[in-house]
């Protein structure tokens, strides 16, 4: 990594330590931990072709499980997690833990959805999701409202809490030094709204919405949003429709996909990889 873009992340690491630190007291912040400021190889990241970064709500808390085992997917970072300020040398310790997340021991079980969507875009989280380097770009995830793991997760936090603790600025000053191609996002509709419009990325921007009804296992692709069909059933029923967004802006692509249990969850592993695969040779214009 060059060495300006190293300096210009040790900023962010100091600013996003200090607002950990200022708010780890808190009940809710899982104890012990250090903020998962990006999961990922950055320097693998940087030197990809096809850069993509895909997005949560907040670290969750099976990131630091309790018990004696709690840093097992960030064992470097156990040295300086009651540190109240860093030092270069412990800046270099927590860029080398985060940097070997997927190589060390990611959380699979919620990370695989979007593994599926990025293998059919052409590139992979790597380590333990490509053990055998057969892609050549890598991505990284970082987290909308923070980088502190919690217990509850974001979406069960009170407005208050959520209000205490949102740091969504550092969101915005990664996405900016990150530079992606593509963002994946999934979440719910208002928080996408809130992230879609400090980017100004407007609905006329909108290239295509994939769609579905409850239970189909087939999809519809159209180019006006206004086609999709509205209906104000509830979830479980069969009109319900569940849709991916895909917008274009000065050469970036911003997709967007409904939230469950994991990301873009309403759709099925094999509808996934073909709607995924046909945004792929939409992008690479095949």
């Amino acid at each position: 990594m060059m060495m300006k873009d190293r300096e210009k992340l040790n900023d962010i690491i100091d600013s996003c330590w200090k607002y950990f630190r200022s708010k780890y007291d808190y009940h809710v912040v899982v104890k012990p931990s250090v903020p998962i400021i990006w999961f990922g190889d950055l320097e693998a990241y940087k030197r990809s072709k096809l850069k993509i970064v895909t997005i949560g709500l907040n670290p969750s808390d099976n990131e630091f499980p309790n018990g004696e085992h709690a840093f097992q997917r960030f064992p470097e970072a156990e040295i300086i997690a009651a540190k109240n300020v860093l030092e270069n040398k412990d800046k270099d310790i927590l860029f080398n833990s985060l940097n070997s997340y997927f190589k060390t021991e990611p959380y699979s079980r919620w990370f695989d959805a979007y593994e599926i969507i990025l293998k059919n875009l052409g590139t992979s989280f790597g380590g333990k999701f490509d053990p055998e380097n057969e892609y050549n770009n890598r991505a990284v995830h970082i987290d909308l409202f923070t980088a502190i793991a919690t217990s509850p997760t974001w979406g069960k936090l009170s407005k208050e809490l959520k209000a205490y603790l949102s740091n969504i600025e550092l969101c915005f000053e990664l996405l900016e030094f990150l530079n992606p191609d593509i963002i994946l996002i999934s979440c719910n509709y208002p928080a996408f709204d809130l992230f879609k419009k400090h980017f100004e990325f407007k609905d006329d921007m909108l290239d295509y919405v994939y769609w579905k009804s409850n239970g189909d296992s087939v999809f519809t692709k159209s180019d006006d949003l206004s086609k999709v069909p509205r209906t104000k059933k509830k979830k479980h029923d069969s009109e319900y429709i569940y849709r991916i967004e895909k917008y274009q802006k000065d050469g970036k692509t911003l997709i967007w996909g409904p939230y469950r249990s994991k990301a873009f969850d309403y759709f099925s592993n094999i509808m996934k990889a073909d709607i995924f695969s046909e945004i792929k040779k939409d992008i690479s214009g095949e």
